[in-house]
């Protein structure tokens, strides 16, 4: 049985003096090298996440792959993929508790400093964004530029969100004529 020519290799050879897998290599890349970003496959988690990172002046920017929403993920077992930020997070600075979110101070939502993340809750993280209800939070205003006061908001104890009595009660004046209707109005015979 011969075997294969790539040196430390000891499957059988089956084409050109190479064993399937080095023959693939030079089929498909024209090489007996593993493809640089397989090369650590199988090292620690360590080891494969850093040559993904770029260090620019102050911002570490993750240059691997990334979430439909413009986040690092990363791969940190073959079954587990993480978020590239939480990964920095807690390889260098510690765990992050349960309920909590990173913030990221920088702004760059691809930046994996740790130096640039703070733990916070999920409202104080929405509160800190651009989104339009973040916006529309901290101007002390709802979205029909009603002012929240305390006579005028309700905060709901359970999710913390704040709402407009004066806008309730509008959608209330708007809907309430077709729950209070007779359901014979509209069609509907009561039964007996």
């Amino acid at each position: 049985m011969r075997m294969c020519a790539v040196a430390g290799c000891l499957q059988r050879s089956l084409a050109r003096g190479l064993c399937t897998k080095h023959y693939q290599r030079v089929r498909n890349r024209g090489t007996t090298e593993p493809h640089p970003d397989r090369r650590n496959w199988y090292g620690p988690p360590e080891g494969r996440f850093w040559p993904h990172v770029n260090k620019t002046g102050s911002c570490w920017l993750w240059e691997g792959r990334r979430t439909p929403n413009g986040y690092g993920r990363f791969n940190a077992t073959h079954s587990k993929a993480v978020m590239a930020h939480r990964f920095a997070y807690e390889l260098l600075r510690g765990p992050i508790p349960d309920g909590t979110q990173l913030d990221h101070l920088c702004l760059v939502i691809l930046c994996v400093n740790p130096g640039h993340l703070e733990i916070v809750t999920p409202l104080e993280n929405v509160t800190r964004s651009s989104a339009p209800s973040a916006v529309v939070r901290r101007s002390g205003y709802c979205t029909r530029h009603h002012k929240y006061t305390p006579e005028n908001t309700y905060t709901n104890p359970t999710t913390g969100k704040k709402v407009c009595r004066i806008c309730r009660q509008e959608y209330e004046k708007r809907h309430r004529p077709y729950r209070d209707r007779p359901k014979k109005a509209l069609g509907v015979e009561a039964k007996s």
